[in-house]
């Protein structure tokens, strides 16, 4: 048999020259001999007598072409020898999609190979830190109920209404600010807290506040004021003093409603100490004055006493002697009903000799040049 380039096939009897020829051969050659390719030859390779090479030999090496170049003879050798560029381009496609295929399987394989490896890291992890997630979860939720339940406290005691009594010197938006101070201060259960067997102390002119709760939004405040007799201008500062004469204060600021005293003697002034003064008795007589003052609503600059024990009262423009520590209440509830007629002027009243049966008051007004 012989291939030839156009792709088909031929076929010759010669033999090979170190093979004996067929006529020679015999049975235990090549089987029978003579007549093989005679009349018998059908048995050998065809169906027709004499036919030479039949179809079933045809058959045979084309099955083989097939098998060799897939597809046929003609088929096989035409894509083998055809470079034409419509072949060229249909092979290179071939192959890029051929390669397409491969990395689109390689990263798909390290693709699952990277998932199952985070798996088997989650895995891993869990196994290691399965007892902490668990507790830190118990814990979170235990935390979070915690702070709900804050949240509802807080919600159904927040203050609404705050009542304060007692208060002379500071306003009620003072005293709040001082007792209801900080993040919770407006709460009626961290006031109640906070201030338990327990006052508000510390403050400038108050002896001490107490806090009552009434109910979840409501508060009484109320204010222990320090009795405060007077004040003292010494080196610059108000020096303020109680009923007994002890300093309590030392202030750059005056406080309403509380007189300055005057004409007192004195080497030095230390802070919760009494003024060092020769009668003590003195201290006594101030407040009861000042205590008059307030209960007649006559509000006084200054009082003056001088080196023996005479007081005098000061407002605006007018003084007032009073004389001796004698019907002080007559004297000043008489002079709450003067001063106010006398604004704008400038004068001195005399009540040393006021007594119950001899009413003598007498104003000298002061002319001006």
């Amino acid at each position: 048999m012989i291939f030839r380039r156009d792709g088909k096939t031929s076929y010759s009897t010669d033999l090979p020259p170190d093979e004996p020829d067929a006529g020679d051969m015999d049975q235990d050659g090549y089987g029978q001999t003579g007549a093989e390719y005679g009349e018998e030859g059908s048995a050998g390779y065809g169906e027709e007598p004499g036919g030479g090479y039949g179809s079933e030999t045809d058959a045979v090496y084309e099955d083989e072409a097939d098998r060799e170049y897939g597809g046929g003879t003609d088929a096989g050798y035409a894509d083998k020898d055809d470079y034409s560029p419509e072949s060229i381009k249909r092979r290179a496609e071939a192959l890029r999609e051929e390669s397409l295929e491969q990395e689109a399987a390689r990263r798909a394989e390290e693709e699952e190979w990277r998932r199952a490896s985070r798996e088997r890291k989650r895995r891993l992890w869990w196994e290691q830190h399965r007892k902490r997630v668990i507790l830190n979860g118990i814990l979170s939720g235990v935390l979070l109920i915690l702070v709900i339940t804050a949240l509802t406290i807080y919600r159904q005691h927040e203050i609404v209404n705050i009542e304060v009594t007692g208060n002379t010197i500071y306003t009620d938006e003072q005293i709040i600010d001082t007792v209801c101070k900080g993040p919770m201060g407006h709460n009626s259960l961290y006031l109640a807290l906070k201030y338990r067997n327990k006052t508000v102390e510390n403050v400038p002119f108050v002896e001490k506040m107490t806090v009552d709760i009434l109910s979840a939004d409501t508060v009484r405040i109320t204010v222990y004021e320090k009795a405060l007799a007077g004040y003292v201008d010494y080196l610059g500062n108000y020096m303020y003093f109680t009923r007994d004469g002890t300093i309590v204060e030392a202030s750059s600021e005056k406080v309403s409603g509380i007189p300055e005293v005057t004409g007192l003697k004195f080497d030095y002034i230390a802070l919760n100490e009494k003024l060092p003064v020769e009668n003590n008795d003195i201290f006594q007589q101030i407040l009861d004055i000042t205590q008059l003052l307030d209960k007649y609503k006559l509000s006084v600059d200054r009082l003056y006493f001088d080196s023996y024990d005479n007081v005098s009262l000061f407002s605006g423009g007018v003084r007032a002697d009073l004389g001796q520590n004698e019907y002080m209440e007559e004297k000043i509830s008489n002079l709450a009903q003067i001063i106010p007629k006398l604004s704008g002027k400038t004068g001195t009243i005399d009540m040393t000799g006021y007594t119950p049966d001899q009413q003598n008051i007498l104003f000298v007004e002061k002319k001006e040049n």
